[in-house]
Protein backbone atom coordinates (compact mmCIF):
# COMPACT_ATOMS: atom_id res chain seq x y z
CA UNK A 1 0.00 0.00 0.00
CA UNK A 2 1.36 3.07 -1.07
CA UNK A 3 1.47 5.79 1.94
CA UNK A 4 0.88 9.61 0.67
CA UNK A 5 3.08 11.88 2.34
CA UNK A 6 0.43 13.78 3.94
CA UNK A 7 -0.28 10.21 5.74
CA UNK A 8 3.12 10.36 7.29
CA UNK A 9 3.16 13.53 8.71
CA UNK A 10 0.26 13.17 10.42
CA UNK A 11 1.21 9.70 11.96
CA UNK A 12 5.16 11.59 12.88
CA UNK A 13 2.49 14.24 14.24
CA UNK A 14 0.58 12.02 16.75
CA UNK A 15 3.13 9.24 16.89
CA UNK A 16 1.23 6.17 15.34
CA UNK A 17 2.21 3.55 12.65
CA UNK A 18 1.98 6.01 9.07
CA UNK A 19 0.63 2.08 7.58
CA UNK A 20 -2.40 1.89 10.18
CA UNK A 21 -3.12 5.08 9.44
CA UNK A 22 -3.40 4.80 5.50
CA UNK A 23 -5.56 1.83 6.07
CA UNK A 24 -8.10 3.25 8.32
CA UNK A 25 -8.05 6.84 5.77
CA UNK A 26 -9.11 4.02 3.31
CA UNK A 27 -11.53 2.28 5.77
CA UNK A 28 -15.04 1.38 4.11
CA UNK A 29 -17.62 1.28 5.71
CA UNK A 30 -16.03 3.82 8.45
CA UNK A 31 -19.07 3.58 10.77
CA UNK A 32 -22.33 2.08 11.30
CA UNK A 33 -25.20 3.94 11.98
CA UNK A 34 -28.28 3.58 14.27
CA UNK A 35 -31.27 6.21 15.30
CA UNK A 36 -31.94 7.46 18.76
CA UNK A 37 -35.02 9.05 20.12
CA UNK A 38 -34.68 12.50 21.19
CA UNK A 39 -36.05 14.05 24.76
CA UNK A 40 -38.31 16.64 22.16
CA UNK A 41 -39.71 14.01 19.71
CA UNK A 42 -37.98 13.08 16.14
CA UNK A 43 -34.29 11.07 16.12
CA UNK A 44 -31.38 11.53 15.71
CA UNK A 45 -28.56 9.51 13.71
CA UNK A 46 -25.98 8.35 16.11
CA UNK A 47 -22.68 7.44 13.79
CA UNK A 48 -20.76 4.62 15.41
CA UNK A 49 -17.12 4.37 14.24
CA UNK A 50 -15.18 1.23 13.72
CA UNK A 51 -13.35 0.59 16.76
CA UNK A 52 -9.77 0.87 15.65
CA UNK A 53 -10.82 4.46 13.45
CA UNK A 54 -12.39 5.46 17.22
CA UNK A 55 -8.79 4.63 18.92
CA UNK A 56 -6.89 6.94 16.18
CA UNK A 57 -9.91 9.25 16.69
CA UNK A 58 -8.99 9.89 20.12
CA UNK A 59 -4.78 9.94 19.19
CA UNK A 60 -5.60 12.38 16.36
CA UNK A 61 -7.81 14.85 20.04
CA UNK A 62 -5.46 14.06 22.16
CA UNK A 63 -2.33 15.02 20.46
CA UNK A 64 -3.14 17.15 17.40
CA UNK A 65 -6.40 18.75 18.20
CA UNK A 66 -6.15 19.40 21.40
CA UNK A 67 -3.81 22.43 21.06
CA UNK A 68 -6.12 24.01 18.56
CA UNK A 69 -9.18 24.14 21.20
CA UNK A 70 -6.98 26.96 23.14
CA UNK A 71 -8.54 29.12 20.82
CA UNK A 72 -12.33 28.38 21.07
CA UNK A 73 -14.29 30.80 22.54
CA UNK A 74 -13.80 30.97 26.48
CA UNK A 75 -17.74 32.08 26.24
CA UNK A 76 -18.08 28.07 24.58
CA UNK A 77 -19.13 25.47 27.22
CA UNK A 78 -20.19 21.98 25.59
CA UNK A 79 -17.31 19.99 24.67
CA UNK A 80 -14.91 21.87 26.55
CA UNK A 81 -12.99 20.17 29.35
CA UNK A 82 -14.53 22.06 32.85
CA UNK A 83 -17.49 22.92 31.07
CA UNK A 84 -20.48 21.91 30.96
CA UNK A 85 -24.25 23.14 30.67
CA UNK A 86 -24.29 24.18 34.30
CA UNK A 87 -21.75 26.65 33.57
CA UNK A 88 -23.18 27.64 30.84
CA UNK A 89 -26.42 28.29 32.80
CA UNK A 90 -24.29 30.53 35.32
CA UNK A 91 -23.22 33.65 33.50
CA UNK A 92 -27.22 34.38 32.80
CA UNK A 93 -28.18 35.23 36.54
CA UNK A 94 -29.74 38.67 37.14
CA UNK A 95 -31.33 38.32 33.81
CA UNK A 96 -34.17 39.97 32.79
CA UNK A 97 -34.95 38.54 29.46
CA UNK A 98 -33.16 35.24 27.25
CA UNK A 99 -32.93 34.61 23.36
CA UNK A 100 -32.24 30.81 23.09
CA UNK A 101 -31.46 29.52 19.44
CA UNK A 102 -31.12 26.05 18.25
CA UNK A 103 -28.80 25.31 15.39
CA UNK A 104 -30.74 22.52 13.04
CA UNK A 105 -28.95 19.83 12.26
CA UNK A 106 -25.58 21.43 13.82
CA UNK A 107 -22.99 18.69 12.84
CA UNK A 108 -24.68 17.98 9.66
CA UNK A 109 -23.91 21.57 8.64
CA UNK A 110 -19.89 21.06 9.53
CA UNK A 111 -19.32 19.50 6.12
CA UNK A 112 -16.06 18.95 4.53
CA UNK A 113 -15.60 21.97 2.72
CA UNK A 114 -16.54 24.12 5.74
CA UNK A 115 -14.05 22.06 8.12
CA UNK A 116 -10.83 22.60 5.45
CA UNK A 117 -11.70 26.42 6.01
CA UNK A 118 -11.77 25.90 9.46
CA UNK A 119 -7.90 23.79 9.52
CA UNK A 120 -6.39 25.69 6.87
CA UNK A 121 -6.82 28.77 8.89
CA UNK A 122 -5.20 26.99 12.22
CA UNK A 123 -2.27 25.63 9.72
CA UNK A 124 -3.28 22.52 8.79
CA UNK A 125 -2.94 22.11 4.87
CA UNK A 126 -1.97 19.69 1.82
CA UNK A 127 -2.76 16.12 1.97
CA UNK A 128 -2.00 16.12 5.68
CA UNK A 129 -5.66 18.52 5.98
CA UNK A 130 -6.93 15.64 3.54
CA UNK A 131 -5.79 13.16 5.71
CA UNK A 132 -7.39 14.37 8.93
CA UNK A 133 -10.49 15.09 7.46
CA UNK A 134 -10.55 11.62 5.92
CA UNK A 135 -10.13 10.28 9.68
CA UNK A 136 -13.11 12.75 11.11
CA UNK A 137 -15.53 13.41 8.53
CA UNK A 138 -18.14 11.58 6.56
CA UNK A 139 -19.74 12.88 3.19
CA UNK A 140 -23.53 12.63 4.14
CA UNK A 141 -23.43 13.01 8.32
CA UNK A 142 -20.93 15.63 8.13
CA UNK A 143 -19.29 15.48 11.51
CA UNK A 144 -20.54 12.10 12.55
CA UNK A 145 -22.08 11.92 16.45
CA UNK A 146 -20.51 9.59 17.64
CA UNK A 147 -16.84 10.03 16.99
CA UNK A 148 -14.23 11.12 19.28
CA UNK A 149 -13.09 14.03 17.42
CA UNK A 150 -16.60 15.84 16.26
CA UNK A 151 -17.07 17.94 19.60
CA UNK A 152 -13.69 19.37 18.91
CA UNK A 153 -13.85 20.00 15.16
CA UNK A 154 -17.72 21.36 15.72
CA UNK A 155 -16.24 23.90 18.06
CA UNK A 156 -13.34 25.46 16.12
CA UNK A 157 -15.79 25.06 12.89
CA UNK A 158 -18.06 27.88 14.77
CA UNK A 159 -14.81 30.17 15.24
CA UNK A 160 -16.91 33.32 13.54
CA UNK A 161 -20.40 32.91 14.88
CA UNK A 162 -19.02 32.66 18.24
CA UNK A 163 -17.19 36.11 17.86
CA UNK A 164 -19.87 37.71 15.71
CA UNK A 165 -22.63 37.04 18.41
CA UNK A 166 -19.84 37.74 21.01
CA UNK A 167 -19.34 41.03 19.51
CA UNK A 168 -23.15 41.73 19.55
CA UNK A 169 -23.53 41.22 22.88
CA UNK A 170 -20.69 43.07 24.38
CA UNK A 171 -22.22 45.88 21.93
CA UNK A 172 -25.44 45.51 23.07
CA UNK A 173 -24.75 44.96 27.01
CA UNK A 174 -25.61 41.62 26.65
CA UNK A 175 -24.24 37.69 27.63
CA UNK A 176 -23.36 35.53 25.18
CA UNK A 177 -22.91 31.76 26.03
CA UNK A 178 -22.80 28.67 23.42
CA UNK A 179 -23.37 24.76 24.74
CA UNK A 180 -23.09 22.70 21.77
CA UNK A 181 -25.97 23.48 19.26
CA UNK A 182 -27.75 25.90 21.45
CA UNK A 183 -27.15 29.71 21.69
CA UNK A 184 -27.80 31.85 24.78
CA UNK A 185 -27.88 35.55 24.61
CA UNK A 186 -29.22 37.03 27.89
CA UNK A 187 -29.57 40.85 28.94
CA UNK A 188 -30.54 42.87 32.23
CA UNK A 189 -33.51 44.22 30.32
CA UNK A 190 -36.20 43.31 27.69
CA UNK A 191 -34.64 42.46 24.05
CA UNK A 192 -36.04 44.10 21.01
CA UNK A 193 -37.92 41.98 18.35
CA UNK A 194 -35.73 43.61 15.38
CA UNK A 195 -32.57 43.13 17.88
CA UNK A 196 -33.87 39.49 18.06
CA UNK A 197 -34.10 39.28 14.27
CA UNK A 198 -30.43 40.97 13.56
CA UNK A 199 -28.92 37.86 15.93
CA UNK A 200 -30.84 35.63 13.72
CA UNK A 201 -30.01 37.35 10.66
CA UNK A 202 -26.22 37.04 11.86
CA UNK A 203 -26.02 33.55 12.47
CA UNK A 204 -27.50 33.13 8.70
CA UNK A 205 -25.30 35.22 6.67
CA UNK A 206 -22.64 32.85 8.46
CA UNK A 207 -24.05 29.62 6.73
CA UNK A 208 -25.32 28.25 9.88
CA UNK A 209 -29.62 27.15 9.25
CA UNK A 210 -31.90 28.41 12.95
CA UNK A 211 -34.29 25.78 13.91
CA UNK A 212 -37.39 28.05 13.95
CA UNK A 213 -39.12 25.71 16.16
CA UNK A 214 -36.62 26.21 18.72
CA UNK A 215 -36.34 29.79 19.14
CA UNK A 216 -37.40 30.34 22.27
CA UNK A 217 -37.20 34.18 23.90
CA UNK A 218 -37.96 34.21 27.88
CA UNK A 219 -38.66 37.39 30.40
CA UNK A 220 -37.80 36.89 34.07
CA UNK A 221 -41.38 38.71 34.50
CA UNK A 222 -42.84 35.15 33.20
CA UNK A 223 -40.92 33.07 35.55
CA UNK A 224 -37.07 31.50 35.59
CA UNK A 225 -35.53 31.29 32.49
CA UNK A 226 -34.37 27.87 31.38
CA UNK A 227 -31.31 27.63 30.02
CA UNK A 228 -30.00 23.91 28.73
CA UNK A 229 -32.13 23.23 31.31
CA UNK A 230 -31.43 24.87 33.69
CA UNK A 231 -33.54 27.65 35.42
CA UNK A 232 -32.13 30.36 36.35
CA UNK A 233 -32.87 32.51 39.44
CA UNK A 234 -31.82 36.12 40.56
CA UNK A 235 -28.41 34.75 42.34
CA UNK A 236 -29.12 30.97 41.87
CA UNK A 237 -29.66 27.98 39.41
CA UNK A 238 -31.73 24.96 39.64
CA UNK A 239 -32.41 22.21 37.02
CA UNK A 240 -35.36 22.76 35.76
CA UNK A 241 -38.37 19.48 35.96
CA UNK A 242 -37.67 18.53 32.37
CA UNK A 243 -33.77 17.70 33.14
CA UNK A 244 -34.78 15.81 36.50
CA UNK A 245 -36.96 13.61 35.00
CA UNK A 246 -34.52 13.20 31.78
CA UNK A 247 -31.91 11.98 34.55
CA UNK A 248 -34.18 10.13 36.76
CA UNK A 249 -35.14 8.03 33.69
CA UNK A 250 -31.78 7.49 32.64
CA UNK A 251 -31.15 6.34 36.67
CA UNK A 252 -33.44 3.92 35.87
CA UNK A 253 -32.31 2.50 33.30
CA UNK A 254 -29.01 2.14 35.17
CA UNK A 255 -30.88 -0.99 36.86
CA UNK A 256 -31.15 -3.37 33.98
CA UNK A 257 -29.20 -1.74 30.40
CA UNK A 258 -26.01 -3.03 31.22
CA UNK A 259 -24.11 -0.74 28.78
CA UNK A 260 -24.76 1.98 31.14
CA UNK A 261 -21.49 2.36 33.06
CA UNK A 262 -20.45 4.09 36.51
CA UNK A 263 -18.51 6.42 34.56
CA UNK A 264 -21.54 7.52 33.09
CA UNK A 265 -23.52 7.97 35.92
CA UNK A 266 -21.48 9.43 37.95
CA UNK A 267 -20.55 12.00 35.05
CA UNK A 268 -24.10 13.10 34.71
CA UNK A 269 -24.60 13.11 39.03
CA UNK A 270 -21.32 15.23 39.18
CA UNK A 271 -23.06 17.75 36.80
CA UNK A 272 -26.17 17.48 39.67
CA UNK A 273 -24.07 17.92 42.23
CA UNK A 274 -22.17 21.57 40.51
CA UNK A 275 -25.84 22.86 41.29
CA UNK A 276 -27.20 21.17 44.70
CA UNK A 277 -23.96 19.44 46.36
CA UNK A 278 -24.97 16.51 48.44
CA UNK A 279 -28.65 17.62 48.51
CA UNK A 280 -29.94 16.21 46.02
CA UNK A 281 -33.89 16.71 44.75
CA UNK A 282 -36.18 14.10 45.94
CA UNK A 283 -37.13 12.38 42.65
CA UNK A 284 -32.85 11.97 41.94
CA UNK A 285 -32.41 10.84 45.08
CA UNK A 286 -33.91 7.53 45.73
CA UNK A 287 -33.49 6.61 42.16
CA UNK A 288 -29.56 7.29 42.33
CA UNK A 289 -29.19 5.10 45.56
CA UNK A 290 -30.67 2.48 43.33
CA UNK A 291 -28.42 2.69 40.42
CA UNK A 292 -25.35 3.28 42.59
CA UNK A 293 -26.19 -0.49 44.27
CA UNK A 294 -26.61 -2.26 41.13
CA UNK A 295 -23.81 -0.65 39.45
CA UNK A 296 -21.95 -2.07 41.92
CA UNK A 297 -23.15 -5.06 42.48
CA UNK A 298 -22.95 -5.65 38.48
CA UNK A 299 -19.56 -4.33 38.66
CA UNK A 300 -18.50 -6.99 41.49
CA UNK A 301 -20.27 -9.75 39.96
CA UNK A 302 -18.18 -9.44 36.46
CA UNK A 303 -15.36 -9.47 38.66
CA UNK A 304 -15.76 -12.56 39.98
CA UNK A 305 -17.09 -14.11 36.22
CA UNK A 306 -20.64 -14.14 37.63
CA UNK A 307 -22.73 -12.21 35.49
CA UNK A 308 -26.86 -11.68 37.64
CA UNK A 309 -29.79 -11.24 35.76
CA UNK A 310 -30.59 -8.84 38.16
CA UNK A 311 -29.25 -7.34 40.64
CA UNK A 312 -30.22 -8.34 44.48
CA UNK A 313 -32.26 -6.67 46.67
CA UNK A 314 -30.92 -4.79 49.34
CA UNK A 315 -31.62 -1.87 51.83
CA UNK A 316 -31.64 1.72 50.29
CA UNK A 317 -28.84 3.77 51.53
CA UNK A 318 -27.53 6.80 50.83
CA UNK A 319 -24.21 6.41 49.04
CA UNK A 320 -22.55 9.40 50.20
CA UNK A 321 -19.55 10.81 48.40
CA UNK A 322 -18.08 6.87 48.47
CA UNK A 323 -16.66 5.26 45.13
CA UNK A 324 -15.92 1.95 46.21
CA UNK A 325 -17.86 0.51 43.18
Amino acid sequence: MEIQDGTRRLAQRIRVDAVKLQELRALSPKYSTHRQPKPSGGFRVIAKPHPELLGMQRLVLKRYLKHMLRTVSPFVHGGMRGRDYVTNALPHRRAEAALVIDLKSAYGQVTRERLHKTLQRAGCEGDMLECLLDLTVDDELGLPQGAATSNALFNLACHELDEALTQIALREGMRYTRYVDEITISARREIPQVLRLHITSTIESLGWQVNPRKVRYFEATHGALEITGVSVHDEAVTLSKRRIEELRTLLHRALTDATLSREVIEGKMSQVRRVYGDNLPCRLRRAYAKAYWALRDRRRAQQKGVMHAEAPERRIDWPGTSTDF
